[in-house]
């Protein structure tokens, strides 16, 4: 807030996903219905920011207190009903047309949970639900552990010598101080023949 005026309404960043995939999971009672509930509320956030509206504006014209509008902007939806945020949508200057349609089969994700939840009941132990950065973070801290690896420090130089091999080269010298090592490197090569 600045100088006393306030701020349009900001909506918060929210995905809906498919009520017919979730309600298994999430246990959402009338997954319909919370589906269209939160595509109104998503609309109506949308039709307040289009028009850039305080929260006191949009309460006002919804007919709410601010903590309502509060509730309806942040996806708390449990104090409001498909009727009243249809008329919301009707407040704020649109219409609302209602489309049925036949419903469509559940594709194979919804069968995977169906066939994974009978196969093993106990699933919902071995799931953790995290957020895309969590996801992210692990898979950078995987390549990082990949590639640390991937360059790890070798043995510099020469590979080492077996120790009778080291041995017979000082008793060949100490025998032979005259030879070199291009001749001693041919001796052992005869040796190995």
């Amino acid at each position: 807030m600045r100088h006393g005026r306030t701020e349009p309404w900001q909506p918060r960043r929210t995905t809906w996903w498919g009520a017919a995939t979730c309600s298994p999971i999430l246990r959402v009672p009338r997954p319909e219905e919370a589906l269209a509930k939160a595509e109104l509320a998503h609309k109506i956030t949308k039709l307040i920011e289009r028009r850039r509206l305080t929260q006191a504006q949009a309460a006002n014209i919804l007919d709410v207190d601010q903590p309502k509008g509060s509730a309806l902007r942040c996806g708390r939806l449990s104090g409001f009903s498909l009727d009243r945020l249809v008329r919301f949508v009707v407040l704020l200057g649109h219409d609302v047309e209602i489309v049925v349609k036949k419903r469509s089969r559940p594709g194979v994700p919804a069968r995977l949970w169906v066939l994974l939840s009978r196969m093993w009941p106990d699933w919902r132990r071995a799931v953790q639900i995290v957020t895309p950065g969590t996801v992210v973070h692990w898979h950078r801290r995987g390549f990082a552990l990949y590639w640390r690896w991937k360059s790890r420090p070798r043995r510099a130089g020469r590979p080492a010598m077996a120790v009778d091999i080291r041995v017979l080269i000082r008793q060949m010298h100490a025998a032979n101080p005259l030879w070199g090592a291009p001749r001693m490197h041919g001796e052992l090569r005869k040796l190995g023949e």
